[in-house]
């Protein structure tokens, strides 16, 4: 079990797993989050609605009014399965805030997929689209007692034939909006231990069927940690995701930090083309950027590089004067393109291309590539980009203990094991 205390600001902060220092429940940041940015924005859909941090804490009243109502307790299992949205984002929220356990599911799976998973898991309640639920079959799923429109929040099923008129009850007993005199109230949350089970994350099943990874709020709140103490959120932040928030990766750093530390993110909904991502770029313009090496690598090879390499450029790269103004010119017009308020560029997913990393080292590009894994809820390797090397993927992240199961780890392959605050049950 984990040890708690109370520090002086009344929050609840709980002893890392290797005694190394206090770590907050990452629910805990949030609430202080919404309290404080009661009235500013934080969800968004790019080029849709917006809702402050009072919308989402009402519309969490209502799922949590809901919920109860339904009977669901908390340590029960709901799963989401649909696009990246602002409502899928806020039934996060509401599941996690009343101690559910959130499964969410890709959205790119077929029906039957889906179904599948939200029966393997035991949920109770799904969210999910309207086209998506016409193709599944509620006597397939013994355990779902209600089916919630993430759209529109619209009852989908309910085994009782209730939730119609549990939706019209909440809707007559809680306002639109809560005002800002009654914040403390509507976000008075019951968290529980912080070692209890959060997140159930299916693996995608590159090598066989889809693995439920049990994530723990302890494993989630590390995270938060490691991401608010290395890339602190500002006032005024902004962030685009675009990652599937099925994926630790994106639900982690894209959403979850992002919301917790009192950014506003924008969720693009689908996989854009390049010129609507490079528009929403410059829309939001995000202080942090988290996408996948191919990205970064489209952009080199197709554009920077080929200027870089002409007989001319190469020529007045070789005259240190002129090659830095030069590489200063190719990072500043980059960094306009991706909005221009960039802090930092997170590689993740997959390996860089070395050919294209040595020349975002040349032009002095703020990146950095990570390492992780779902298991991990996800990082396991990361380094701030002003301490970034060349060719690796950071070091081992706070709490979390790393080593390489070989006789000589510095030139022979092996297993790379870890343990620590981030690593799942189970």
């Amino acid at each position: 079990m984990s040890q708690q205390q109370n520090s002086k600001h009344g929050v609840e902060r709980y002893i890392s797993l290797d005694g190394s220092d206090f770590m907050q429940h990452y629910l805990t940041i949030l609430q202080h989050s919404m309290r404080t940015k009661w009235n500013a924005p934080v969800l968004s859909d790019y080029q849709g609605d917006t809702f402050t941090f009072a919308d989402i804490a009402t519309r969490i009243a209502k799922l949590h009014f809901i919920f109860d109502k339904l009977g669901v307790k908390p340590g029960d299992k709901l799963a989401l399965a649909a696009k990246n949205s602002a409502r899928w984002a806020t039934s996060f929220l509401a599941i996690a805030t009343y101690r559910g356990v959130a499964v969410p599911i890709l959205n790119d799976f077929t029906p039957e997929a889906i179904g599948n998973l939200t029966r393997h898991s035991e949920s109770c309640v799904l969210f999910t689209e309207e086209k998506t639920w016409q193709e599944l079959d509620a006597n397939e799923l013994p355990d779902l007692v209600a089916a919630i429109n993430v759209d529109n929040f619209a009852p989908l099923y309910s085994k009782d034939g209730n939730l119609e008129q549990i939706m019209a009850e909440c809707d007559a007993a809680i306002p639109q909006v809560y005002p800002e005199s009654q914040k403390e109230m509507a976000t008075a949350y019951t968290f529980g231990d912080i070692d209890d089970l959060a997140i159930i994350n299916y693996t995608s099943g590159t090598t066989s069927s889809p693995k439920g990874v049990m994530l723990t709020s302890r494993s989630i709140s590390s995270n938060v940690k490691f991401a608010i103490d290395n890339i602190p959120v500002q006032d005024g932040d902004t962030l685009l995701s675009m990652l599937p928030m099925a994926h630790m990766y994106g639900m982690a750093f894209e959403f979850i930090y992002p919301v917790t530390g009192g950014a506003h993110v924008y969720f693009l909904g689908k996989t854009p083309t390049p010129t609507i991502l490079m528009q929403a770029l410059a829309h939001v313009k995000p202080y942090l950027l988290i996408t996948v090496p191919l990205v970064m690598e489209k952009i080199f090879k197709g554009k920077v590089m080929p200027t870089l390499q002409k007989p001319l450029m190469r020529v007045l790269t070789s005259i240190p004067g002129i090659r830095g103004i030069i590489y200063n010119k190719v990072r500043t017009q980059l960094l306009n393109t991706f909005g221009g308020r960039l802090r930092s560029i997170v590689l993740g997913g997959a390996a860089i291309s070395l050919p294209v990393e040595k020349v975002m080292r040349k032009v002095k590009l703020p990146y950095t590539v990570g390492y992780g894994m779902t298991e991990c809820a996800p990082l396991i390797g990361y380094s701030p980009w002003e301490t970034f090397r060349l060719g690796s993927c950071g070091r081992a992240v706070n709490r979390l203990h790393v080593r390489i199961d070989s006789d000589d780890a510095a030139n022979v392959v092996g297993e790379i094991q870890v343990k620590g605050d981030n690593v799942m049950q189970g």
